[in-house]
């Protein structure tokens, strides 16, 4: 009955890992918290965001359902290669793209549901500073890139380089 029971815990506990997103899950293994600056945007705020945007704008933000940025100016490239490293290890994420552009480097994954994209990780490494965000929702990745725009999100700018022939939407 013990076996039985720790086991139905471990099966409820994985799968609400599995439901977080991979920022919230790096967050939360995160040993030095106080050395990040975190910044969550819930469907809430995408929601006012259409309010003010025009039709197009609109639709895409109403597919989103959160965004969470993840930034440190210390042992930048440790979390970097800690979150790369988990990001490849972890066989639901797909590299999307890598950019290499003077001191800084971006890589891009996807996870994929039903054939949709749901989540959008971005890694950013700069000499002094790490960024990782995270976007979960109904994902269009053209479309993604306009909010960064909007919001003035560096690196994920590299997205709308993307063609049709990259990468399905």
């Amino acid at each position: 009955m013990k076996k039985t029971i720790l086991f139905i815990v471990a099966i409820v506990l994985s799968i609400s890992t599995f439901a977080q997103s991979f920022t919230e899950n790096f967050e939360k293994q995160l040993t030095h918290k106080e050395d990040f600056t975190v910044v969550n945007i819930s469907a809430k705020m995408f929601e006012l965001m259409a309010m003010i945007a025009d039709e197009d704008l609109q639709q895409i933000v109403s597919d989103l359902k959160s965004m969470k940025i993840l930034t440190t100016g210390k042992d930048a490239s440790k979390y970097y290669n800690e979150a790369i490293k988990l990001l490849i290890t972890h066989k639901m994420y797909e590299e999307l793209m890598s950019v290499q552009e003077n001191n800084e480097t971006i890589r891009m994954f996807t996870q994929e549901e039903k054939g949709n994209i749901s989540e959008l990780v971005v890694a950013i490494l700069e000499p002094e500073e790490f960024v990782l965000i995270g976007f979960n929702g109904k994902i269009n990745l053209r479309e993604i890139a306009r909010i960064a725009k909007m919001i003035d999100i560096k690196g994920v700018e590299q997205l709308e380089k993307i063609t049709p022939q990259n990468k399905k939407q």
